[in-house]
């Protein structure tokens, strides 16, 4: 059951793939999942994307609609009203978070919601949607983006304690604007189970694969 209840990757995908795709029930421990087009089994959902509306209801529960330029679909949250909580009309997002159906209208139940503040993580989204073979349309956003300035990052090991934000910092550090090696990475950090502090940061969406074996944070 241990294999079973393990978190399942969140996959990149389009809302479009989402909607157009079948949803699957499964019995038992098995996850939940929609059946894409290409294929894919999709449990938890990667996915960025403008807010067009937000609403509320008496029992506190919110409903926040989302579109990324291929179509639209809700976040749904019944207990935890506070993950929707900051947000405005026409912020960009990274959503994570499970879809759902209930009749026949799909929605996610998210798990993380963050905002971004540089487009061009939707730019480089929608390059890493079209590796996979995928459409994905223009960001539909009401607000403009600004041109954002790097800043160099400097990488100190006895200030990062913690071992999440230590390779956090790191990958900023040797990141020279094409992404940071994983092997180089792994080498510097010297964190005990690199690999799998990695791997979490990937399935938190705090950092991605800008291509195969090189690695960005999330800013």
């Amino acid at each position: 059951m241990a294999d079973i209840q393990k978190r399942q990757i969140a996959h990149k995908v389009s809302v479009k793939d989402l909607v157009e795709g079948e949803y699957v029930k499964q019995d038992g421990w098995q996850p939940n999942y929609v059946l894409t087009k290409e294929g894919r089994h999709i449990s938890r959902a990667n996915i960025m994307a403008a807010i067009v509306s937000i609403q509320e209801n008496a029992q506190n529960q919110k409903t926040m609609l989302i579109d990324d330029g291929t179509g639209s679909i809700s976040l749904r949250t019944f207990e935890d009203a506070k993950i929707m909580g900051g947000f405005e009309i026409g912020d960009l997002i990274m959503v994570i978070g499970k879809p759902r159906e209930f009749g026949e209208l799909k929605y996610i139940l998210p798990e993380i919601i963050k905002k971004i503040e540089n487009i061009k993580w939707v730019n480089v989204r929608q390059k890493e949607l079209e590796t996979f073979g995928l459409r994905y349309g223009k960001v539909a956003s009401t607000s403009e983006a600004g041109a954002v300035k790097e800043k160099p990052t400097t990488y100190d090991k006895k200030e990062n304690k913690n071992p999440k934000q230590e390779v956090y910092q790191l990958i900023k550090a040797l990141d020279k604007g094409d992404g940071a090696e994983i092997e180089n990475i792994i080498e510097e950090a010297k964190v005990k189970g690199c690999e799998e502090v990695i791997n979490s940061l990937l399935e938190e969406g705090e950092i991605f694969e800008i291509k195969k074996g090189k690695l960005k944070v999330l800013e």
